[in-house]
């Protein structure tokens, strides 16, 4: 039997990303033939159209679910969301306006193949980016370099669940799904009012 990978991803205001998330993710997956996958995008209280475009994605492809915010929860609450939401054997933590790689994931299912338990990214430059970016980032300029990095125990440096959050060094992440992951149980998303198109 196939692994499930749980893909999550929060939206906001991402309507013109979507079709093009979607392109990609499927692309990434077709050359996994020994995974099912899910993506569990996850709208964050957008003012445009995403929510809409988000449920005609699940009418074309129910490997997509939805779920929808009451308001929005920022990343973190958007995150948390969708790990309460996943069934995979193990999730992708990835931004959905496509900034992070989707292709990327085929090196951190290796890693994970290797034994790792959490697999994480770090961006080592990244260029062409905005002003507040470029003001929070030393090093920025059209192209970026990724390193992939694995742990084979969660750390609080890298790793830990915290409150609201999986904590991840910028860009996407990926980890077993356990009982530390199902522990994390933030305000956000017992607040929230959600919607799951399946």
């Amino acid at each position: 039997m196939k692994k499930l990978i749980s893909v999550i991803t929060p939206a906001y205001n991402e309507e013109s990303n979507i079709d093009e998330l979607a392109r990609r993710l499927g692309l990434v997956f077709d050359a996994e033939d020994g995974y099912d996958w899910e993506g569990i995008v996850v709208e964050n209280g957008s003012f445009d159209s995403s929510y809409e475009r988000l449920v005609q994605l699940n009418q074309r492809d129910p490997r997509f679910k939805v779920v929808q915010l009451a308001r929005n929860f920022r990343m973190d609450g958007g995150i948390t969301a969708g790990l309460e939401s996943a069934t995979g054997d193990a999730v992708v933590i990835m931004a959905s306006d496509l900034q992070d790689p989707p292709e990327l994931i085929h090196q951190f299912l290796r890693k994970w193949e290797e034994g790792y338990d959490l697999v994480y990214q770090i961006v080592t430059e990244r260029r062409g980016t905005g002003p507040i970016r470029m003001g929070a980032s030393p090093r920025t300029s059209a192209t970026s370099d990724w390193q992939i990095a694995g742990s084979m125990r969660a750390c609080a440096a890298c790793a830990s669940v915290t409150g609201s959050s999986v904590g991840f060094s910028p860009g996407p992440g990926f980890a077993r799904r356990g009982s530390s992951i199902r522990a994390s149980r933030a305000k956000a998303a017992s607040q929230a009012r959600t919607r799951l198109a399946c």
